[in-house]
């Protein structure tokens, strides 16, 4: 079930958004999805610290 819709191949895209708006821009996303992996994974461990008591 393979879709073209005629953005192309990944690689393609990320020479495409390199080439359009700069490196960084491949790493947009990543501080608010770090953060939000450490929120909850403090959240895992409190909440299982708290239930081994």
């Amino acid at each position: 079930m393979n879709s073209n819709d005629g953005r192309g191949s990944a690689f393609k895209l990320m020479k495409q958004i390199v080439s359009e708006e700069g490196l960084k821009a491949l790493w947009k996303g990543v501080g608010p999805a770090m953060t939000r992996a450490a929120a909850l994974t403090a959240s895992q461990l409190a909440t299982y610290d708290e239930s081994k008591q």
